[in-house]
Parts: structure tokens; sequence; C-alpha cells
């Protein structure tokens, strides 16, 4: 070993010392800065996506449609009515003719919250073409039950909720088909009665709270499907993604992907959702409000 005499031995001088008190300083300041914007700042921070969508099947008079797609609020884990009207405020100035909810309203139990959510959603402006939701996992693990079922919740808010079932909207003597599923993971889904008596020529929405009924659903008439669930990871690191998503979330983690079936292209949108669950943070995962506008291929 070469031993430096202390000649040469390097010394700490006033600049040295003032550079690596600054490294520590700012890695000091980083590491409380993100725990800080995930809690605080991020899950607050929502941003709305705008798409323009193309679709050969969808009639003429519905060319411009325009829906307002939000996913899992969590109503009562670090969400509250505050946060609520605010989102209803920023939904109501985008104008939808169209709004879609795809489940998981509530966290967990949800009784307390009922007349506030109710009176909250109740200020959603009335879209000309109507407020449709599914129920997703939480929505059950909420504690639905036959006295006070979540199902009513969204029904006194204004939503027709589709479990099961489908509905047909008209416009000018033309039509489209929304249908919509139980849960995939406590619910009771059913495909085939989802699609029962649909026109398979005519343009289907496709409502479901995890994203991956798009794997299971090929054999139906689906133009565009409408998911959450997987809240985009809520946290993502550069290069690695999504750290954690749940089952009937992990193939379409969040936004959109393009699928083709035996007889049409289809589109699977997946939001980045609303609120948090398991965990009050998100990281480079901003909470989503998703506008898609429909154009009709015969009318460009």
């Amino acid at each position: 070993m070469i031993k430096l005499s202390k000649k040469h031995q390097p010394v700490m001088n006033r600049r040295t010392f003032l550079k690596r008190g600054s490294l520590t300083a700012i890695s000091f300041l980083a590491a409380c800065a993100v725990p800080f914007y995930s809690y605080f700042a991020e899950p607050r921070w929502i941003e709305t996506i705008k798409l323009q969508l193309n679709f050969p099947r969808l009639p003429k008079s519905f060319d411009g449609l325009r829906i307002v797609h939000f996913s899992d609020i969590h109503y009562g884990f670090f969400y509250d009515t505050t946060s609520l009207n605010k989102l209803i405020a920023k939904i109501n100035a985008l104008e939808p003719d169209i709004v879609v909810f795809t489940g998981d309203f509530f966290d967990a139990a949800f009784i307390p919250y009922v007349e506030e959510c109710v009176e909250a959603l109740t200020n959603l402006s009335a879209a000309p073409l109507g407020h449709y939701a599914v129920m997703g996992n939480h929505d059950y693990y909420s504690g639905y039950n036959r006295s006070t079922p979540v199902i009513e919740v969204y029904e006194a808010g204004g939503f027709k909720v589709l479990r099961n079932e489908n509905i047909r909207i008209e416009r000018d003597g033309e039509s489209i088909q929304i249908a919509g599923i139980d849960d995939m993971l406590l619910g009771k889904p059913n495909l085939e009665q989802t699609f029962q008596q649909t026109d398979p020529n005519t343009f289907t929405l496709f409502l479901a709270h995890e994203p991956e009924y798009a794997d299971r659903a090929m054999e139906f008439p689906i133009d565009l499907q409408l998911s959450g669930h997987s809240h985009g990871g809520q946290i993502r690191l550069p290069l690695l993604g999504a750290i954690i998503t749940p089952p009937g979330g992990r193939k379409y983690v969040h936004g959109l992907h393009a699928l083709n079936s035996q007889t049409h292209a289809r589109m699977v949108y997946t939001t980045r959702g609303i609120g948090t669950s398991h965990i009050p943070i998100r990281f480079l995962c901003r909470p989503e409000i998703t506008v898609l506008t429909l154009r009709s291929q015969n009318s460009l």
C-alpha cells in the first residue's frame, strides 16, 4: 500500500467543502420533494386528455360525438366532497354529449357518504345523450348489499348503470349501441347477456371496468372499449413504467390500444383514473379526465 505523506494528502479547501455541501443539500431536498409532490401535488393535478378517433362504422349523424370518460374516484380514501365538486365542474365545462364512468366510485365503506355524493353527482350537467356507468371491484368492496346498494347511488346521481346489458341511442334516424358489463373480479359478468340482441353491424361502445375484458370479448361487435381499474399504475418510474398493476389491468395499463378482431378494427382506451387506492400517492401518473371526440369516416 502506498502511503501519502501529509504533504501529498488532499486538502479539503473551502471550494471543495461548498461543492460537497451543495450536492448533499440538493440530494436531501430531492429526497424530500418526491414524497411531498407524490402525496400533496400530483394526486390533485388532473390532466385533461383530448383525443379524436375515427370509426368507419360510426353513423354520420353521430360525427363529432363528444364523450367525457372518467373512472376510479375511490371516494372516502383521501378523496372528499371538495375534490368531487371540483371534478364535476371540470366535466361540466367540457360540454359532453355523453358522460361515462367506468367504476370504483367508492373505495371502502360508502354508507356515510351516500347523501353528499348523490348531491354532488346531481350537479353534473345533463349530457344530451345520457350518463352511463358500470360497476368496479371496489364498488363491491364498499358493501354492495340489498339494503343500500352502490348502484342506487349511481342511479340517484343520474347515471344509467349497465350490468350485463346494452342500450341503443338514436339521433336523426341513426343509432349506436352502448354495452356495459359487470365487474370481472367481484361481480357476475356475462358477455353473452351483455351483447344479447345487439346488431353486429352497428357501432358499439363497450364499458368495462377492467381493460382486459378486451381479450375476452373479441367475438363481439365492439368498436371502442372504455375502461379504468389500473390507475395507469399510479406510480410510474422512468424506463420501468408502472411498478404495480392489478389483476385485469396488467396488459392495457393506460392510454389507447388498437386491436384487430375477426371482423373489424377496434380500440381500447384505459384511463389513469381520478383517485388513488391502497396508498394515497401518484408519481409520473397524473389523474385524468378523457375527452374522446368520435368522427365518422363517412363524413371526412
